[in-house]
């Protein structure tokens, strides 16, 4: 609800408001807010909570002092969908208006294994077709220290020497292929086999 519709259900003119700036400073309104003893709400005279300057076409800029009640109706509503469903839609629809591969079967999984094992035997990855070359890092590599940065050990790509926590020491792109194909237990096993927390000997 806009505050003019807020004010309209209640009968109150605009231009029995207290004139305000144009561009009124945050700390203005905060001061608004604060005064004591505290202002009283425009609709129904209980302190007020929040403080807003709307523009009404025929009375100009004027401060609308709300409690925390009336402020929380005229508060801008999320637009986001409220279920997954509508917010998975949202995604297909912009999927598809971008023109990615795969656009219109997007799902959501609890887990990477569990979108493995939902995957059909015969679908490829939809990422593959973008994977960039093996010269170029992947994004593990991209957000450490340049001293941790290696070779990975299947493609040669430069990732994090270590990959992230408990990975193997594969980029981004051939460990989804490794978890793919053996699921989570590589990661686990990656960490374990060497006794030293997943990093090659030294």
């Amino acid at each position: 609800m806009e505050p003019a519709d807020l004010l309209g259900q209640h009968s109150i003119e605009p231009g029995d408001l207290e004139v305000a700036p144009a561009l009124p400073a945050p700390r203005e309104m905060l001061a608004r807010i604060q005064e004591v003893p505290p202002r009283p709400c425009a609709v129904c005279g209980d302190p007020v909570a929040t403080a807003r300057v709307v523009r009404f076409p025929d009375a100009g800029s004027r401060w609308v002092d709300l409690c925390w009640d009336h402020g929380m109706a005229v508060r801008p509503r999320s637009r986001v969908p409220e279920t997954l469903e509508g917010i998975l839609a949202d995604l297909r629809a912009a999927a598809r208006e971008a023109g990615l591969p795969g656009g219109s079967s997007l799902s959501f999984y609890s887990s990477f294994e569990a979108a493995a094992r939902g995957r059909r035997n015969d679908e490829e990855i939809p990422m593959t077709a973008s994977v960039p070359p093996t010269n170029e890092p992947d994004a593990w590599a991209r957000t450490c220290p340049g001293d941790q940065i290696g070779p990975c050990a299947a493609c040669g790509r430069p990732t994090h020497k270590y990959g992230s926590g408990a990975r193997s020491p594969l980029c981004e792109y051939c460990d989804i292929k490794a978890v793919e194909r053996w699921g989570g237990t590589a990661r686990r096993q990656s960490a374990t086999s060497t006794g030293n927390g997943g990093r090659p000997p030294a």
